[in-house]
């Protein structure tokens, strides 16, 4: 598949979490619920569904964590020049 078509579909399905996300707060912000408890939702949900694809695809712990930690040493970075702005 082309890079092209990966970063796409990378960019489509982050625009769709960040949406649910949003939602997600704002529901939360709305029925006074606490900013800890909306982010533990979200951190649950997002994890479970992390763990549950890797199972799907059959990725072992090991493998699954080396991901997690590739991820966000790509990512960091660009978190945080995005919220320093």
């Amino acid at each position: 598949m082309s890079d092209r078509i990966l970063k796409d579909l990378e960019h489509h399905f982050a625009s769709r979490l960040r949406m649910q996300i949003s939602d997600i707060a704002s529901t939360c912000k709305a029925a006074d619920i606490d900013n800890s408890e909306t982010v533990g939702i979200v951190i649950s949900a997002l994890v479970y569904e992390l763990i549950r694809a890797a199972f799907v695809l059959q990725m072992d712990e090991d493998r699954f964590l080396q991901m997690c930690e590739i991820a966000y040493r790509s990512m960091i970075g660009h978190v945080q020049r995005e919220y320093d702005r």
